[in-house]
């Protein structure tokens, strides 16, 4: 089972992209920053999961 935080930003970011399917590398650097500053605000996985699902539906991300 899975902690509750990630450990480390770095963890949270391979997190993201096996969460969602999509490599950081496509996204903005307006849309990275966002991401960065949700990392720094928050490491539990459930919370980064739903500000960046939000973030994604902002920037119009995904599907």
């Amino acid at each position: 089972m899975l902690s509750e935080d990630y450990s480390s930003t770095k963890e949270a970011r391979r997190g993201i992209f096996q969460q969602f399917g999509i490599a950081l590398a496509t996204l903005s650097d307006e849309c990275l920053e966002h991401i960065g500053e949700i990392l720094e605000q928050t490491l539990n996985r459930r919370e980064v999961y739903r500000l960046v699902k939000d973030l994604f539906k902002q920037y119009q991300v995904g599907g």
